[in-house]
């Protein structure tokens, strides 16, 4: 699991835009297919920017359970102290807002900069200081595209590529079974497009599946596993069963609540996430940032024997 984590971690770690993803997919795939695993691809193109494709690995349509965890990565975040909000949609969207301006506001500051004190006191005809300054724009004009739309975050251990590793080994693990399948979404690393994705392919049936999704468990953090009060006592029995040193918060969700998280679109499903208590929410820190390079492979291979014998 370690060498596993450290390659996927670094190789592949980087997973915002649609080329690195698509390399991510294709080396994914093969691993999984040599597993003898069915692998399909179940894309959605909007336009040209607006991709999601998920990964579906086994018969997802016929399987009762499955499992997904999110494998794109989201950008480097500018707020400071920032925090991620497993249970609280709205916030993690206020907070995406909040970062979207404030690269917006950095890059045209950026390009009125230099626009203003380089640029137009260096226009003068056909020159050699012309052209650099031309040649400045342009650099300056990427550079504040690529602070607008996101840069890329280096490091993404905990969030997502610990959960990747963890399911991978799950899958490795467990023989194959008709009835137990696996999803790697798209576009779920700061919001909810790949689990709509998944609920629109499954049909009338997402609300029949038991969905186990998994989410930033590989720092120190506490483990929660969430569902709604409708499903407590069937996880409660199941979690009861686990004997590992593992410690697991069951957390029951009213309806409320459940609907602020990605049981919105599988009403049968739990979320298993890390995090930690505070001031009234749960809360996810250091992600987004160079901070989030560190795991814990003890709590991932205790996670990992908690889905096993959850599974078996």
């Amino acid at each position: 699991m370690r060498e596993q984590m450290l390659y996927l971690g670094g190789t592949y770690g980087k997973r915002l835009v649609e080329k690195r993803k698509a390399r991510f997919l294709n080396f994914i795939s093969k691993k999984i297919s040599n597993l003898g695993y069915q692998v399909q691809l179940d894309s959605l193109n909007k336009s040209q920017k607006y991709k999601c494709n998920n990964l579906l690995i086994g018969d997802v349509k016929r399987a009762d359970v499955i499992v997904t965890v999110p494998y794109d990565t989201a950008s480097k975040v500018l707020i400071p102290g920032y925090r991620y909000y497993p249970l609280n949609r709205k916030k993690n969207m206020t907070v995406e807002t909040v970062n979207t301006i404030l690269q917006s506001l950095l890059a045209v500051t950026m390009l009125l900069f230099y626009y203003t004190l380089i640029f137009r006191k260096s226009i003068n005809g056909f020159s050699t200081k012309s052209v650099l300054a031309f040649i400045g724009m342009a650099l300056v004009v990427y550079m504040a595209f690529k602070l607008a739309t996101g840069i890329t975050n280096k490091y993404n251990f905990n969030r997502n590529t610990a959960s990747i590793v963890v399911l991978m080994s799950l899958i490795q693990s467990l023989d194959k079974r008709k009835r137990l399948a696996f999803v790697m979404t798209d576009r779920t690393s700061n919001s909810y497009d790949g689990y709509r994705q998944l609920a629109g392919y499954l049909g009338v049936k997402a609300s029949e599946k038991e969905v186990i999704m998994l989410d930033c468990i590989g720092a120190n953090d506490h483990l929660f596993f969430a569902c709604r009060k409708t499903g407590i006592k069937r996880q409660k029995e199941r979690v009861k069963r686990y004997s590992g040193d593992l410690h697991i918060q069951l957390k029951e969700l009213s309806q409320e609540l459940a609907d602020e998280t990605p049981l919105f679109f599988f009403p049968r499903g739990a979320y298993l996430f890390g995090g930690k208590e505070e001031k009234g929410d749960i809360v996810v820190t250091n992600t987004r940032s160079k901070k989030d390079s560190y795991v814990n492979f003890d709590k991932m291979k205790q996670s990992k024997e908690f889905l096993y014998g959850y599974l078996s």
